[in-house]
């Protein structure tokens, strides 16, 4: 890590907050994209890598080292959750060095007039955002040397791919005489069809992963089938408790039908999470409705019986009432929430921070898979109820 202060003349305070966050030491990805790919020498570059691999720390270095070269970083995100986080981490840590740090989205448009007028030194914008700023004004892009773009697989979703070309075409042709560094980044993205040829850029990929992901499936019977991600290795542990439980089986035909089926995974999510949290594990539950974020913190904040996230608590009520104040203070009651689109950027933000702190007092999450994308908890566990597969 050192040596970036070293060599290419980033300030040591600065320096000093990543080793601090970060480590000593940069991660293998990190190394490879400044030292192999010449990142910091203005190439551009499309990095495949594993969720945790450290992709966007490189991001971020990449910007701190474009400001020191009076380059500006348009930081392309595909939903306002992931703005919203950058925004505020990138503007705690590097606010004090004289970095402009602004955000756009539709419900951020505070700072579209300072984004269109250029006065900004990193500004976080949603992809649909900037193709309506960049219609206003081509301007922007005057003194940017590089934009990244975050989760670029969504390239390959029909509904949101499209409209993300078109932006980075744009991008490109208003750059055509002094063309812009880019630099994506993906977890899933395996085939470029070329993408990295039109870039004009490198491709650093890997498999691995920094820190070993073991993934599960949880049998009926309460046998948990393990297999390590990186070595492959497989293994077996029982959850006690889970085979008391029974699950309806088949697609359900009715609404009593799928109550009993919501009631039996209920019943064993209390138990999976009982089981964590007795090793001091923090948990993310992901559930595929926003109705079911709240149903199922409700129902562990119950049953769990967990201390309560004081601080979370007192901070939510200072903010503005929404529609979810009242069940959103009743689950951190039982330090369990839960985070989905009703809630507001405010509301959001106080959750995330709690459980992302060292000492936060919340312990389980409830989640849509909005928030599995680019936005950074630490969880030690992550529960997907609603994956049911049977087997005949």
């Amino acid at each position: 890590m050192q040596r970036l202060a070293d060599r290419y003349d980033i300030p040591q305070g600065i320096v000093d907050i990543w080793k601090r966050e970060e480590g000593e030491d940069l991660l293998p990805l990190q190394a490879k994209a400044i030292e192999d790919f010449h990142l910091l020498e203005g190439k551009s570059l499309l990095i495949t890598a594993r969720s945790s691999s450290g992709k966007t720390f490189v991001a971020e270095v990449a910007a701190i080292n474009a400001f020191y070269r009076d380059k500006k970083t348009i930081f392309l995100v595909p939903m306002k959750a992931i703005a919203e986080e950058k925004f505020e981490d990138f503007r705690a840590k590097y606010g004090r060095f004289g970095l402009r740090v602004v955000i756009s989205t539709h419900d951020r448009p505070e700072f579209d007039d300072s984004i269109l007028a250029g006065y900004f030194d990193i500004a976080i914008v949603i992809f649909e955002k900037m193709n309506a700023l960049l219609t206003q004004s081509v301007a922007i892009l005057n003194s940017c040397g590089l934009v990244v773009v975050d989760e670029l697989q969504l390239l390959n979703d029909k509904s949101r791919g499209p409209s993300l070309e078109i932006l980075l075409t744009k991008i490109k042709m208003i750059k055509e005489s002094v063309p812009i560094q880019f630099l994506g980044l993906s977890a899933v993205l395996a085939d470029l069809y070329q993408f990295d040829g039109w870039l004009n850029a490198s491709h650093c990929m890997t498999q691995s992963r920094p820190l070993e992901l073991h993934e599960g499936v949880l049998s009926v019977d309460g046998t948990m089938k393990v297999r390590n991600f990186n070595d492959g290795r497989e293994s077996a542990e029982t959850i006690p408790g889970v085979s008391g439980i029974s699950i309806p089986t088949g697609t359900p035909t009715n609404r009593w039908e799928g109550q009993l089926l919501e009631e039996s995974v209920l019943q064993r999510l209390v138990v999976i999470c009982n089981y964590y949290l007795r090793s001091r594990k923090r948990i993310v539950v992901f559930r595929k409705w926003r109705p079911l974020t709240r149903v199922t913190a409700r129902r562990l904040a119950q049953e769990l019986r967990l201390p309560a996230a004081t601080r979370l608590i007192a901070e939510l009520g200072e903010g503005e009432n929404t529609n979810s104040r009242e069940a959103l203070i009743e689950c951190p009651a039982g330090g369990v929430v839960f985070h989905n689109s009703d809630l507001s950027a405010q509301e959001r933000l106080a959750i995330e921070s709690d459980f992302r702190a060292g000492d936060g007092q919340v312990q389980v999450v409830c989640s849509t898979s909005t928030l599995a994308m680019g936005v950074n908890l630490p969880a030690s566990v992550v529960v997907i109820p609603d994956t049911m597969v049977s087997f005949r």
